[in-house]
C-alpha cells in the first residue's frame, strides 16, 4: 500500500473513531440523564405514568404501584383501557373508554384537571384519586404521548365528611337548645293546669282520662326537650318519603 493511501486511511479512521467516540459519549450522558430524570419521577409523592399516542404505558412511578397495587411489570407494554386502573365517576361510570381525560389532553393539546375520580386497586377496591393529565410533545410540536398524575385523597375526603358532620352537629345543637329552652317553660304551664283541672273535676273520669293522657304526652315532650338538650352526636335515621330525620334518641347522651 502506497504510504499516502495509508495516511489517508489512518486519517479516515481517526476521524472516525473520533466521532464514534463523541456519538459514544452522547450516548453515556442521554442514558444517564433519563436514569435520573427517572430517579426524580420515582422519588415523587404522586403517582405518575406516561403513555405513547396509543395509551400504552412507557413510564409507570414507584408512587404508582404504591397507589394502585400493580407494579411496573404488571403495566408496561399494556394499554390504560385494558381495564388497569379502571377510571369511574362518583356514580361508577367507567371513564376509560369514552370520557378518558388523557386521551382528551392529547387532542385538545391542552392540561386538564385536577379532577377527582375513582380507580381500581390491584385488590378490587375503588380509590378516590384526584388526577391531572397533559399532552406531550417532541422537538416539532407534535404530540407523541400524555402523562397523567394522580394522589390519594382518602384521608382528604374523609376530613372533609368529619368538618362537614361537625359543622352539622353545631347548627344541631344550637337549634335544638334554642328549641328546647323555649318549649320548656310553656310545656311546665301545661302540665301544671292540667293538674289544676284534674283538682277541679268531679268524680268524672272520662274527662280524666283524658287529662291523663295528655299528661303523659306532655311527659313524654318533656323527656324529647330533655334530650335535644343533651345532643353529643349527629345520627340520622329513615322517616316517611324517604326523609332523613335527626334521630334525637341515639344523638343525645342520656339513655332512651
Amino acid at each position: 500500500m502506497p504510504l499516502s493511501i495509508a495516511i489517508i486511511f489512518i486519517f479516515v479512521v481517526s476521524i472516525f473513531l473520533s466521532v464514534l467516540k463523541e456519538k459514544n459519549r452522547k450516548l453515556r450522558r442521554l442514558i444517564s440523564e433519563n436514569d435520573y430524570l427517572h430517579k426524580i419521577i420515582d422519588s415523587a409523592n404522586e403517582g405518575i405514568y406516561v403513555t405513547d399516542v396509543r395509551r400504552k404505558f412507557i413510564i409507570w412511578n414507584e408512587a404508582s404501584q404504591r397507589i394502585s397495587g400493580y407494579s411496573k411489570e404488571d403495566v408496561m407494554g399494556r394499554y390504560c383501557f385494558d381495564n388497569i386502573l379502571d377510571h369511574t365517576d362518583e356514580n361508577g361510570k367507567n371513564l376509560c373508554h369514552d370520557h378518558c381525560l388523557l386521551v382528551k389532553s392529547m387532542n385538545d393539546r391542552k392540561s386538564y384537571g385536577p379532577e377527582v375520580l375513582y380507580l381500581k386497586h390491584r385488590n378490587g377496591c375503588k380509590i378516590p384519586v384526584e388526577i391531572m393529565t397533559g399532552p406531550i410533545f417532541d422537538m416539532e410540536g407534535n404530540v407523541i404521548g400524555g402523562v397523567e398524575t394522580f394522589r390519594d385523597i382518602t384521608e382528604r375526603l374523609e376530613k372533609e365528611r368529619l368538618t362537614v358532620e361537625k359543622k352539622q352537629l353545631e347548627v344541631v345543637i344550637a337549634l335544638a337548645g334554642a328549641a328546647a329552652h323555649e318549649l320548656r317553660q310553656p310545656l311546665q304551664a301545661i302540665i301544671a293546669l292540667l293538674s289544676l283541672m284534674r283538682n277541679d273535676l268531679s268524680d268524672n273520669s272520662e274527662i280524666k282520662g283524658y287529662l291523663d293522657d295528655i299528661e303523659k304526652s306532655c311527659y313524654r315532650i318533656n323527656n324529647i326537650i330533655k334530650k335535644m338538650g343533651t345532643i353529643t352526636d349527629y345520627k340520622i335515621k329513615d322517616y316517611a318519603g324517604n326523609i332523613k330525620i335527626l334521630d334525637i334518641d341515639k344523638s343525645s347522651d342520656i339513655l332512651p
